[in-house]
């Protein structure tokens, strides 16, 4: 029901039927008691987010929920990182504020299991807050060589994670000095033998189908 009414609503641009969806939503958020009270809303405000570009609700849900221990509740969701739908990744980062140990295990996990860069690991680097990497640098710098290490990454995804490292670094850096990064995708060196191993790899796998008949 709420989710026909707000369609109508933003669609035809109805602003006290928005505003009543707006305290409609308010009001769940103040009475949520249980998880499952809690997924429910969080499921309704990515409806209108996805569906119908509304990023209100899911705002407001963030600004709700956000200052507590989330990890519980975002794991729930990370669970199935690999088929989760794109679209909410930033919800839960948003979610998760500056707790991202959450975050970092799971990236993790989808790196050791996966041959190259899924899409949504993808997404989720490009839109963590750099300053939250500070305090863990050391175990982040480990995750970039894993990801510079990956057997199948493409070299397009490799650059956007060099791309990716230099933002890092220089969010982290609280001095000007010149440091050393220690991770091995941030040497342009090391980035041209990767791409120069991708190609020969690439050519060694077509010539070993084409030999093979397939």
């Amino acid at each position: 029901m709420f989710r026909d009414i707000n369609k109508m609503a933003i669609v035809f641009q109805i602003i006290w039927l928005k505003e009543g969806c707006r305290k409609w939503i308010g009001k769940k958020l103040l009475a949520v008691e249980t998880e499952v009270e809690k997924t429910f809303l969080f499921e309704e405000c990515f409806f209108s987010l996805k569906r119908l570009e509304n990023e209100a609700y899911m705002k407001m849900f963030s600004d709700h929920f956000g200052r507590s221990d989330d990890v519980r509740f975002i794991s729930k969701y990370l669970s199935e990182f690999e088929n989760l739908e794109i679209e909410m990744i930033r919800p839960l980062l948003r979610l998760g504020g500056s707790n991202i140990g959450v975050f970092y295990k799971t990236l993790s996990e989808s790196i050791t299991n996966n041959s190259n860069l899924s899409k949504n690991a993808l997404c989720l680097l490009q839109n963590i807050n750099l300053q939250c990497l500070k305090a863990d640098w050391e175990q982040w710098s480990d995750l970039f060589d894993s990801i510079a290490n990956l057997p199948e990454i493409s070299v397009s995804d490799l650059r956007i994670t060099q791309q990716f490292l230099n933002k890092a670094w220089r969010a982290v850096s609280s001095d000007n000095t010149k440091k050393e990064v220690k991770t091995m995708i941030y040497d342009e060196n090391k980035f041209q033998r990767l791409r120069n191993c991708y190609h020969v790899n690439k050519e060694m796998k077509l010539s070993r189908q084409v030999s093979e008949g397939i």
